[in-house]
């Protein structure tokens, strides 16, 4: 879903994107194979002060030795219709969970991006950061952040509210934890979106969308893995 994807809770403008804590949000631009692609981001907090998380897809193609990683990876905090408040950070590293490197398994699709800083600083005191939680229960209220293709080409700062209905059914079949399913009518673009528990904590990414279910959207659980990697990176 860099820019594909469906997602019955309606997502609706995000009017204060520039202030704390939403300006921890973002639209990420990026360079892969031989196109260019959006996708959501957020900032978390982190010692180094310089990371986000996104969806895996988002910047690795490709299994293993035979993949790919993005050549450019752009994060823009509160980006809204063309506005750059905080200007731009540049990604110098970028991270993703070892079963998904392996096999693209959308159980792990979570990636983290280390930036380098601009003239304004690091990202996190910039901008701010959100916590992040891993190995909690699934069965929460989450606010959902992206930037969805379908609403002015990814142009505009979306956010929807709903709260965990089930699993995916491929996560069954798949090693580690099933994806978690939320009703939110996000379209391409929005993937890497954060899943934001108690106004606080990301707890997930938007990952994918299943053909046939419109109005449903699915992020991988923040089991050990995912903890592991954010830890290492941070």
């Amino acid at each position: 879903m860099p820019q594909s994807g469906t997602a019955t809770a309606s997502h609706v403008p995000l009017s204060n994107i520039d202030q704390p804590p939403y300006s921890a949000h973002g639209k990420l631009l990026i360079s892969i194979g031989g196109g260019r692609a959006s996708c959501s981001a957020t900032v978390i907090n982190t010692p180094n002060e310089s990371s986000i998380v996104t969806a895996a897809h988002c910047v690795r193609e490709g299994y293993a030795g035979r993949g790919r990683w993005a050549r450019r990876a752009v994060f823009i905090p509160a980006y809204d219709r063309g506005q750059r408040p905080y200007r731009s950070f540049r990604a110098v590293r970028m991270w993703v969970p070892r079963t998904y490197w392996r096999n693209q398994s959308p159980s792990f699709d979570v990636a983290v991006l280390r930036l380098r800083p601009n003239s304004l600083g690091r990202v996190a005191r910039v901008v701010g950061a959100r916590g992040w939680a891993a190995n909690v229960s699934r069965k929460r209220r989450y606010r959902v952040f992206g930037y969805p293709a379908g609403a002015m080409r990814g142009e505009i700062p979306r956010t929807c509210i709903g709260r965990v209905t089930g699993v995916a059914r491929i996560g069954r079949i798949l090693p580690g934890p099933a994806p978690s399913r939320i009703a939110c009518d996000m379209a391409s673009g929005s993937s890497g979106g954060g899943w934001i528990y108690n106004a606080s904590y990301l707890n997930s990414v938007i990952a994918f969308a299943e053909i046939g279910r419109p109005g449903i959207i699915y992020g991988p659980f923040f089991g050990e893995e995912v903890d592991r990697l954010i830890r290492r990176v941070g």
